[in-house]
């Protein structure tokens, strides 16, 4: 009787477990990373991503991610995202700062090795259909970046 009770409370804990797990989580329609050449990431590398026909009508987060190594030797990075979408051809270039120190001077990004750091770019409205590409590259005074390892694009729904 006992070993009947305990299977019934293990199932509901675990159903329970799952259910929570995936319910609260956005639903992600693109993740894709460029990895960054271990020479170092050149002002004239730029990074381009593509954005697959939208399947639904709604509002999607675009979100930059960053992944960078301890020696990384900056406080914050500066990169330009530029967005270009059709069939109705939008055009959006914005300047973004993602800061990776805070003012102790310690690195807020979080892992081990690697460090990954995530920054919402803007949100927007899609229609059906659209597509497009996302280029970034940075606009930092020293012309290679060391200590970037990956960068990426993640689309929420």
């Amino acid at each position: 009787m006992m070993q009947k009770y305990y299977n019934i409370v293990f199932t509901i804990l675990f159903v329970s477990g799952i259910l929570s797990l995936t319910s609260c989580d956005k639903h992600t329609i693109s993740h894709r990373y460029h990895s960054i050449n271990s020479d170092g990431w050149y002002r004239s590398d730029t990074l381009f991503f593509a954005i697959d026909s939208i399947e639904s009508d709604n509002t999607y987060h675009f979100i930059l991610d960053l992944r960078t190594t301890n020696d990384c030797p900056y406080k914050s990075l500066w990169l330009t995202v530029e967005k270009e979408l059709c069939p109705n051809p939008t055009f959006e270039c914005d300047t973004i700062e993602i800061v990776l120190t805070n003012q102790q001077h310690q690195r807020t990004g979080t892992g081990i090795h690697l460090l990954q750091y995530s920054k919402e770019i803007k949100s927007t409205y899609l229609n059906r259909g659209t597509n497009g590409s996302i280029r970034i590259y940075h606009i930092m005074n020293d012309d290679c970046l060391t200590g970037i390892r990956d960068i990426g694009i993640r689309i929420e729904q």
